[in-house]
């Protein structure tokens, strides 16, 4: 037994640490969107993210648009000093395809937590670009929430 943990500790130290892996540039690009994406977004930072076909189940049984998300932005600007953040982000890449999911948090200006939603987003690299063709979230059980 005093053998195994001996030889465990001596692998530990002359194993070096590892070296931290940068993500690639398709999932740095992801992750720049999704920062975009949560925010808060505004239509205007949200036009080019987007794409024409985007779709995004909403929870009163609608199915929205790109003209509709970016209508509602507008109309509901983000109020001043709230911010978005994605929490648990993991994006997994198959090819000119990418699907993004986390959990979304939103803060109040005084750094509250007043809302937190599980989500899945996908893309699809298009003319050079990744685009969001669809985004879904879906209420956290306050026990699951951490």
């Amino acid at each position: 037994m005093v053998r195994a943990t001996l030889a465990a500790v001596l692998l530990a130290i002359a194993v070096p640490a590892l070296p931290a892996v940068s993500p690639s540039p398709e999932e740095a690009a992801i992750r720049s969107a999704e920062a975009i994406w949560h925010g808060p977004a505004t239509a205007e930072n949200l036009a080019n993210l987007l794409a024409d076909d985007f779709v995004r189940p909403m929870p009163n049984g609608q199915i929205w648009g790109k003209a509709e998300q970016l209508a509602w932005l507008k109309d509901r600007p983000a109020p001043a000093g709230f911010a978005g953040k994605a929490e648990r982000l993991d994006v997994r890449l198959f090819g000119k395809t990418a699907v993004a999911t986390g959990i979304a948090v939103v803060l109040d200006p005084t750094g509250k937590e007043v809302d937190r939603t599980i989500f899945t987003d996908v893309y699809v690299k298009r003319g050079g670009r990744w685009q969001m063709v669809s985004a879904q979230r879906g209420p956290v059980a306050k026990a699951l929430a951490r």
